[in-house]
């Protein structure tokens, strides 16, 4: 998805049981920037995905099951979807 509207428009016909979340998604609100996804999909594990490390905590506060940054290695982002899913 290329924005937030997009993405909540998809979910309920996609139901994804992992969505990996661009934490910079245009639309995303700033405040509870997940509530809306958690609403729609609320099984949907979310990993957030950031090139600011400082997002981190904000991510983790919302409610994020995980984060990974942009700058982390392919393995680490590979580990962090297997990780999340065998939650599934």
């Amino acid at each position: 998805a290329c924005s937030a509207q997009e993405l909540m428009r998809l979910m309920p016909a996609l139901e994804p049981q992992v969505v990996l979340l661009d934490w910079e998604l245009p639309g995303l609100p700033e405040d509870h920037p997940l509530r809306g996804l958690r609403q729609i999909g609320p099984s949907a594990h979310i990993i957030a995905l950031s090139g600011r490390p400082e997002a981190q905590h904000a991510a983790m506060r919302e409610g994020a099951d995980g984060f990974i940054s942009k700058s982390d290695p392919p393995e680490k982002v590979l580990k962090a979807l297997y990780f999340v899913h065998s939650k599934v």
